[in-house]
Order: structure tokens, then sequence, then C-alpha cells
């Protein structure tokens, strides 16, 4: 049996694995010995591992194609195209309605937020969008923001001392842009609280979280 993919090692034991796939092969000790530098060698290049019986018989570079994808690669894959699709699909709108319009007409509404029938690039790359272009007080929300704000406490003093009365804390997890505007408006609540003395190039940060 021959099985075809990028080689990886197991620290320390020289034990290999193909990319891609969820076992272990584990060389009996002697041969580990024997051939411990030509598996280091062939490290990340793509090889081919003979097998008989399941076990190990020897391990040669080739070129052939890989014959291993995990199921987790091709979920990854499919997801990678499905955005790159949705992207693509976004930007044609995009461009379509500045065409037909003028692209200062889709900034001043993308920044005011007052037509919901514009295209738009999603939440967070709309914000990221206008901050380049010197609207300051858009607040991109991300993951490492949300993790950031919860590990700190802020997200707590919020909702103790600045969110309405009886507002739930599990709005956050909605994974919708009332969610989204939420946590902006956690952000922006602690810097005008904390931050009015800090300036960076010349922004107050409790003015431009």
């Amino acid at each position: 049996m021959e099985k075809i993919g990028v080689l990886r090692i197991v620290a320390g034991t020289g034990g290999i694995q193909l990319e891609g796939e969820g076992k272990w092969i584990n060389p009996a000790n002697d041969d580990v010995k024997k051939n411990l530098e030509k598996y280091r060698e062939l490290k990340g290049k793509n090889v081919k591992v003979i097998l008989e019986n399941g076990k190990y018989i020897d391990i040669i570079e080739t070129n052939e194609k890989s014959n291993i994808i995990s199921n987790s690669a091709k979920s990854t894959r499919a997801v990678g195209k499905k955005q790159t699709n949705d992207g693509k699909e976004k930007l044609k709108k995009i461009l379509e309605y500045i065409r037909d319009n003028s692209i200062r007409d889709w900034i001043i509404k993308l920044h005011n937020k007052d037509d919901n029938t514009i295209p738009t690039m999603g939440l967070k790359s709309d914000d990221d969008f206008l901050k380049e272009l010197g609207f300051y007080e858009h607040v991109p929300i991300d993951r490492h923001i949300k993790r950031f704000l919860f590990r700190t406490g802020i997200i707590h003093w919020y909702f103790k001392e600045k969110s309405e009365k009886g507002e739930d804390i599990s709005k956050l997890f909605n994974n919708n842009v009332g969610s989204y505007r939420l946590f902006q408006e956690i952000m922006i609540a602690f810097c005008k609280e904390f931050c009015g003395d800090i300036t960076i190039y010349g922004l107050k940060l409790s003015e431009n979280p």
C-alpha cells in the first residue's frame, strides 16, 4: 500500500505523518535510529510512504500528486471558495452602484448608514474602509476586539454602569447587526469614560476609539 502527501515528523521520535492524514505512522525503533536524518531531510516535501499490512516499509520523495485530503482541508477549501465568490459578488454590486451614481455618494451613504439599499462589503470591512478614509469615529469589531472586551472586564463594566436598565448581555451572542453595534457602543462608551487624556497622532481616543 502507498500513501502520498507532505511529510510531517513527531518531534523527538521520528514518527511520521502525511499532511491531511489523521494517524501517525510509527516506524520500528531500529528504523528510526537508521533513518531519522532521512526523515528530517524530507520534512515538508512531497513523499510516498510504502506500507505492508499497515506496517511501515519505506519512505521516498516523489513528484506524484497527493492522494490524501482530510475532511477539514476539504471544508476549509469549500469555505474559502464560498467567501471568495461572495466577495466578488459584493464588489461587483458596489462597482455597479458607483458607476450609476458616484463614489462620493456611496461613501457618504456608507458613512451615514442612512440607506439600507446601497451595496456594502460587510460590517467590519465597511468600518475598516471608512476609518482608512479618515472617518475615525468608526470602530471595526472583530473577534480579537470582542475577546479583549470580555477578558479585560470592559463588557462587565458596561452592563453594570452604562447599559439601560434590564439590557441583556446575551444580545452580544446573537451574531447579527445588533450584536455588532452593541460591541461598538461598549468600546465607544469605555473610551469616552476613561481615555479623554489619551491622544494618538493628535487624535483623542475618547472621540476616535
